[in-house]
């Protein structure tokens, strides 16, 4: 345990060279910018979650529908309004694009960025459920260069999954700022001082509208998981600040001191304790916003669809996706620990050092330390702070990773809500690093940075750094020169950036100045992720030749309509601007084979083609071979007049053509045939 230093001193751990105000949010705004706005549009839409929101927006706006979701002319009953409502805002500012799907997420993950810099901040100013106290300065602002509210952000910033997140058009964005901000808004609430009510109630509010609007962008998860970290929180604040948890502090064995701390715990069932947590919660005021908030649209769109849409979601999309994998998504119990070092990479090659200074700097050590000294309140220690910070950095990855593993459906999407929570304390430690000129942090770097178990880590950490930035280049060319896509593998290149990184990192830290490590690293992280996300994605999206196909057909016949057999994607719906009807090659079961209903699907395209001879076909080219044969057969029909014009494209990774199949009159000219296609970029040409 490190000895209780003053409030005075903790004041004193600033930077050698501080940019008092606005430093740190400017750099992590640029930072954010670069990985999350640049080149947001340029992508086209992903196959399939993107086409599918940016669709039903787009349906519902033409229907001038805000309540039922559609899309492909269906019921959409994946998840509920929120994203839709915003993406319908977004349209009407920047147009029914690219932009305008994706603009949503990364507006509000920068929100989310923020309320982590904002809550590291709080957590880190001596003010925990009793309210500040008098005189007592703040430790680190939010807006100082290199505190661990700015580090907070700049992990944050440049996450790979939070990345993709915020770049995407799904509701991941919506409900990870949901929950960041209602948990923010919770912590400023619980830690306000006894006599500002108005401003702690207005946190209040401000947190149970959050959960209100994280149940309409995702459903119940909205508001379980984020109110189970804040009241696990507060009771394990609480439970610190019984003198039984102060006792044990002094023995050796926890298990051994059972009789010490298991009645502090048992204690906080009790009717008093009870009591204490919903007033200082005020749940039971806060469930009725959250109803308010929420529950009018799920009513409504009930009521529109008799009970369809409700049923649907919440049977199908929630109670079977916990107790079945759906769709294939299953895993076991590493499952979430292996996608949340995937998912904060590149940071999560840090690993090792961090595990040593939690180790070195205890402060998991302090985690059952008490939040107020026993005797007097006129000293602090950053102990407790720190302990506290990371009870809930602690609290929020163990609540939602443990809430997923126990769903039997598992996809690495559904843990990003916790990301901020990790970040909290790994901003503590970057800043650690980073602020060798502060006297606090000075001391704990002397006694940790030069034992030779951090330098064994801190090498491995840059070694590791440079063989995965060349790597993961050498995989991402070998991909895109196998799927011949040239301009990709150019890309590819910019993992060199992390090695680059790394590289300057181990050269600074050879000449004695390792508070650079965290900068050189980030400025490396910046770029690469930002290449890769930005240049990367671009670029791989000229390569989809089908859909490019498609889109010039519909831009030369604005009225051309398709049905896809045996092979439908949502961007193909998208961007031809109209539903496309799916007919499957093969029927779901033999019992429906043999029933006297069934219709073998030649023979469906064809009398759909006899209705309308104007008709397009997507499919594969196993089933354009057959569909041809089958049409040859076809004398003495209305057809006969009709000769079949098919286009092969390449089908973007995957390793057999997309062929695009009309009728036309057999007395025209044969313009539109495999060698005569309609022109695009030659790029798009393999």
């Amino acid at each position: 345990m490190n000895s209780p230093q003053s409030s005075s001193q903790i004041t004193t751990a600033t930077p050698r060279n501080p940019i008092r105000f606005g430093g740190a949010p400017l750099f992590v705004l640029f930072l954010a910018s670069c990985t999350l706005l640049f080149g947001l549009g340029w992508p086209q839409l992903w196959d399939r979650d993107e086409p599918r929101n940016a669709g039903c927006t787009l349906e519902m706006l033409a229907r001038a529908d805000w309540v039922v979701p559609v899309f492909n002319s269906e019921l959409r009953t994946h998840k509920p309004i929120l994203l839709y409502w915003l993406q319908m805002a977004a349209y009407q500012v920047v147009g029914a694009n690219e932009w305008g799907a994706r603009l949503p997420s990364a507006l509000l993950m920068m929100g989310t960025i923020f309320c982590g810099m904002l809550l590291s901040s709080r957590l880190l100013t001596h003010r925990f459920l009793a309210g500040a106290l008098p005189n007592t300065p703040q430790a680190v602002q939010w807006y100082r260069w290199n505190s661990p509210a700015m580090w907070t952000g700049v992990v944050l910033a440049t996450s790979m999954m939070v990345i993709v997140a915020g770049r995407a058009s799904t509701p991941d964005s919506p409900l990870i700022f949901c929950s960041t901000l209602s948990i923010t808004a919770f912590i400023f609430a619980l830690t306000c001082q006894p006599n500002h009510s108005s401003l702690r109630w207005t946190y209040y509010v401000l947190g149970y509208v959050a959960l209100g609007l994280g149940v309409l962008a995702k459903g119940p998860v909205g508001f379980a998981l984020p109110i189970t970290v804040v009241s696990a929180w507060f009771q394990w604040e609480r439970i610190c600040q019984d003198p039984r948890w102060a006792q044990q502090q002094t023995t050796i064995s926890l298990i051994r001191q059972w009789k010490l701390w298991l009645p502090s715990i048992l204690a906080r069932l009790a009717p008093r304790a009870v009591g204490d947590y919903l007033s200082n919660t005020k749940l039971l005021v806060g469930i009725p916003i959250i109803l308010a908030v929420a529950l009018p649209w799920y009513i409504w769109v009930g009521v529109r669809t008799d009970g369809r849409w409700l049923r649907e979601f919440f049977w199908e999309h929630n109670v079977q996706r916990a107790v079945q994998s759906l769709e294939g998504h299953r895993g076991g119990p590493w499952y979430y620990p292996v996608a949340m070092l995937v998912g904060l990479f590149p940071w999560s090659l840090w690993l090792a050092p961090f595990l040593v200074w939690l180790w070195k700097t205890s402060p998991l050590g302090s985690l059952f330390v008490s939040t107020h000294a026993s005797s007097t309140h006129a000293q602090s220690t950053p102990s407790s702070d720190i302990a506290s910070l990371t009870r809930l950095s602690v609290m929020w990855v163990a609540v939602f990773v443990g809430a997923f593993s126990c769903a039997n459906t598992k996809l690495p999407s559904y843990i990003t809500p916790c990301y901020p929570g990790a970040a909290l304390i790994l901003g503590l430690f970057f800043a650690s690093l980073a602020n060798r000129g502060g006297e606090w942090y000075q001391q704990h770097l002397k006694s940790w940075l030069q034992a030779k178990l951090m330098r064994y880590a801190v090498s491995a950490t840059l070694l590791t750094a440079i063989l995965v930035g060349i790597g993961a280049t050498a995989g991402l060319a070998i991909t895109a020169s196998q799927e011949q896509m040239p301009n990709v593998m150019l890309q590819s290149f910019w993992g060199i950036a992390l090695s680059l990184a790394a590289i300057s990192a181990i050269i600074t830290w050879q000449r004695r100045n390792p508070e650079h490590m965290p900068a050189l690293y980030a400025m490396g992280t910046v770029v690469c992720m930002a290449g890769w996300m930005v240049g990367g994605a671009s670029n791989a999206s000229r390569y989809r030749h089908d859909l490019h196909a498609l889109e010039q057909i519909q831009l030369q016949n604005p009225q051309q309509r398709w049905i896809a057999v045996g092979v439908l994607e949502p961007s193909w719906i998208f961007y031809t601007g109209h539903s496309i009807p799916e007919i499957p090659v093969a029927p779901q079961s033999h019992v429906a084979a043999e029933s006297e209903d069934f219709i073998p699907w030649p023979t469906q395209v064809i009398e759909r083609w006899e209705k309308d001879p104007q008709l397009g076909v997507i499919t594969l080219a196993v089933w354009a071979d057959e569909l041809e044969q089958r049409l040859q057969n076809r004398s003495g029909t209305s057809l006969q007049a009709y000769r079949l014009v098919r286009q092969d494209y390449p089908y973007f990774l995957r390793h057999q053509p997309l062929c695009l199949i009309r009728l036309e009159p057999a007395g025209t000219e044969r313009s539109q045939t495999a060698e005569n296609s309609p022109e695009i970029d030659s790029d798009f040409r393999r």
